[in-house]
């Protein structure tokens, strides 16, 4: 069987080309009756929640036909967004998303648009009075360009109905972040020094979670936009990706639990 949660990314196009992004996907994202097909397959082996992400999802034409078949087979939809499209989203959003992510990097730039601070800020005034929303997350991935002010994103959050805030350390396991790794690398020890006061300091607004390159690796169910599932191996000397196969072969849980069984050997 395949966890309860899993991590699709159901596009790799993008409208931002942010310089941290590990995404990296040259191919054609399956199309919609390819896409129902790999979902299906998913409940079919214990899949209860998807992670709908990208790329950025909202860019698809068929996004509302998306959420609305995830809806009709039952599935729990967690989306993260740039949010720079959600304007023309939000009521099938607001409706039928459980938990939506939304990035916040600084609070006087982004790594983004130069309109998606605007963007994502307006999403949080939207949300700020009404009872029937999504739970927010916010995440934050720690650079060597802002670990030292990520006190002014707390102190920017704490005002909305955020529910919980998620700090990442930088990763370079793809694409543009393995790049950049020599501009945006931080270390363990810094990391750590930039998060120590946070949960003192704003636990009592949201809930903070905070994951390190260790934590994250081997604990992801990610898909592509090709169906390829793979898991991040991280730590501080090594950062790659584990291709465990594609969602449409025939042997793919068996493939699955092989793979779960030699990243528990590894971890």
């Amino acid at each position: 069987m395949f966890p309860k949660k899993v991590n699709f990314m159901i596009t790799g196009k993008c409208n931002n080309n942010c310089k941290y992004c590990y995404a990296e996907h040259n191919g054609e994202d399956l199309d919609f009756d390819r896409l129902k097909k790999a979902f299906l397959i998913l409940k079919y082996n214990g899949v209860s929640k998807i992670t709908i992400c990208g790329g950025e999802p909202t860019s698809r034409s068929d996004f509302n036909k998306i959420i609305n078949f995830l809806i009709k087979n039952k599935f729990k939809i967690f989306l993260d967004t740039n949010g720079d499209f959600f304007n023309k989203y939000k009521s099938i959003i607001t409706k039928n998303v459980s938990v939506i992510g939304l990035p916040i990097d600084f609070i006087n730039k982004s790594y983004r648009g130069k309109n998606n601070l605007k963007n994502i800020r307006s999403i949080l005034e939207h949300y700020k009075n009404i009872n029937k929303n999504p739970k927010i997350k916010i995440g934050t991935v720690v650079t060597k360009e802002n670990y030292k002010h990520l006190n002014q994103i707390g102190d920017l959050i704490k005002d909305y109905k955020v529910d919980k805030w998620k700090i990442y350390q930088f990763t370079a396991t793809g694409g543009n972040a393995k790049k950049n790794k020599k501009l945006l690398n931080i270390t363990l020890k810094q990391f750590y020094n930039s998060i120590k006061d946070l949960k003192s300091r704003y636990s009592s607004y949201f809930n903070i979670e905070i994951s390190s390159k260790k934590e994250r690796s081997g604990s992801y169910f990610l898909i592509k936009p090709d169906g390829t599932i793979f898991t991040p191996i991280m730590d501080e000397n090594i950062q790659k990706e584990i291709i465990v196969g594609n969602i449409f072969e025939k042997d793919i849980v068996g493939k699955w639990n092989l793979h779960t069984k030699n990243i528990n050997l590894i971890n």
